[in-house]
Protein backbone atom coordinates (compact mmCIF):
# COMPACT_ATOMS: atom_id res chain seq x y z
CA UNK A 1 0.00 0.00 0.00
CA UNK A 2 1.52 3.52 -1.05
CA UNK A 3 2.46 6.30 2.26
CA UNK A 4 0.04 8.91 2.42
CA UNK A 5 0.91 12.43 1.49
CA UNK A 6 2.42 14.47 3.99
CA UNK A 7 -0.27 16.28 5.55
CA UNK A 8 -0.09 20.31 5.50
CA UNK A 9 -0.36 22.52 8.65
CA UNK A 10 -4.50 22.68 8.34
CA UNK A 11 -5.21 18.82 7.58
CA UNK A 12 -2.26 18.63 10.30
CA UNK A 13 -4.19 20.42 13.24
CA UNK A 14 -7.36 19.11 12.21
CA UNK A 15 -6.41 15.59 12.76
CA UNK A 16 -4.74 15.65 16.41
CA UNK A 17 -8.13 16.51 17.56
CA UNK A 18 -7.48 20.29 18.43
CA UNK A 19 -10.94 21.61 20.09
CA UNK A 20 -11.71 25.03 20.43
CA UNK A 21 -12.28 27.28 23.47
CA UNK A 22 -15.02 28.98 23.73
CA UNK A 23 -15.67 29.02 27.56
CA UNK A 24 -13.42 32.29 27.76
CA UNK A 25 -15.03 35.72 26.21
CA UNK A 26 -13.19 37.57 23.87
CA UNK A 27 -11.18 40.12 25.05
CA UNK A 28 -12.67 43.78 23.88
CA UNK A 29 -10.76 46.92 23.35
CA UNK A 30 -12.45 50.25 24.92
CA UNK A 31 -11.73 53.02 22.67
CA UNK A 32 -11.46 56.70 24.33
CA UNK A 33 -14.19 58.83 23.82
CA UNK A 34 -13.68 61.54 21.19
CA UNK A 35 -14.44 65.30 22.19
CA UNK A 36 -17.59 65.99 20.48
CA UNK A 37 -17.89 68.31 17.37
CA UNK A 38 -20.87 70.80 16.55
CA UNK A 39 -22.96 69.35 13.92
CA UNK A 40 -24.97 65.90 13.67
CA UNK A 41 -21.67 64.34 11.73
CA UNK A 42 -18.48 65.52 12.25
CA UNK A 43 -16.13 66.13 9.44
CA UNK A 44 -13.20 64.12 8.87
CA UNK A 45 -10.03 65.90 8.42
CA UNK A 46 -9.00 63.95 5.14
CA UNK A 47 -11.30 62.89 2.13
CA UNK A 48 -11.04 60.44 0.20
CA UNK A 49 -10.45 60.34 -3.73
CA UNK A 50 -13.93 58.71 -4.24
CA UNK A 51 -15.41 61.06 -1.87
CA UNK A 52 -13.41 64.19 -3.59
CA UNK A 53 -15.18 62.66 -6.68
CA UNK A 54 -18.72 62.75 -5.18
CA UNK A 55 -18.57 66.30 -4.29
CA UNK A 56 -17.07 67.47 -7.72
CA UNK A 57 -19.54 65.26 -9.55
CA UNK A 58 -16.81 64.06 -11.84
CA UNK A 59 -14.89 60.42 -12.04
CA UNK A 60 -12.02 58.79 -9.34
CA UNK A 61 -9.55 58.86 -12.13
CA UNK A 62 -10.30 62.61 -13.07
CA UNK A 63 -9.74 63.41 -9.20
CA UNK A 64 -6.68 60.98 -9.76
CA UNK A 65 -5.03 63.01 -12.66
CA UNK A 66 -5.59 66.51 -10.31
CA UNK A 67 -3.32 65.04 -7.89
CA UNK A 68 -1.06 63.66 -10.55
CA UNK A 69 -0.59 66.48 -11.52
CA UNK A 70 -0.22 68.18 -8.49
CA UNK A 71 -3.55 70.27 -8.67
CA UNK A 72 -5.06 69.22 -6.27
CA UNK A 73 -2.54 68.45 -3.04
CA UNK A 74 -2.94 65.09 -1.47
CA UNK A 75 -1.36 62.94 0.85
CA UNK A 76 0.11 59.16 -0.02
CA UNK A 77 -0.65 56.89 2.37
CA UNK A 78 -0.17 54.01 0.41
CA UNK A 79 3.16 51.55 0.72
CA UNK A 80 5.37 50.89 -2.22
CA UNK A 81 3.46 50.43 -5.21
CA UNK A 82 0.37 50.75 -3.49
CA UNK A 83 -1.01 54.58 -3.54
CA UNK A 84 -4.01 55.68 -1.13
CA UNK A 85 -4.28 59.47 -1.36
CA UNK A 86 -6.00 60.88 0.96
CA UNK A 87 -6.85 64.68 0.95
CA UNK A 88 -7.01 67.10 3.42
CA UNK A 89 -10.71 69.18 3.66
CA UNK A 90 -8.35 72.51 4.19
CA UNK A 91 -6.77 72.04 0.60
CA UNK A 92 -10.12 70.62 -0.88
CA UNK A 93 -11.61 74.06 0.27
CA UNK A 94 -8.90 76.13 -0.98
CA UNK A 95 -8.61 74.10 -4.53
CA UNK A 96 -12.33 75.00 -4.98
CA UNK A 97 -11.66 78.51 -3.90
CA UNK A 98 -9.24 78.82 -6.48
CA UNK A 99 -11.83 77.92 -9.45
CA UNK A 100 -14.40 79.97 -8.81
CA UNK A 101 -14.82 82.49 -11.41
CA UNK A 102 -15.47 85.58 -10.38
CA UNK A 103 -18.82 87.59 -11.58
Amino acid sequence: MPAAPPLNGAARRRSSGAKFNFTKPPVAMVMPALPRQAGPFPEPPLLTVSQVARRLNVSRCHVSQLIEARSLPAINVGTGAYKFWRIPVAAFEAFLKARVLSQ
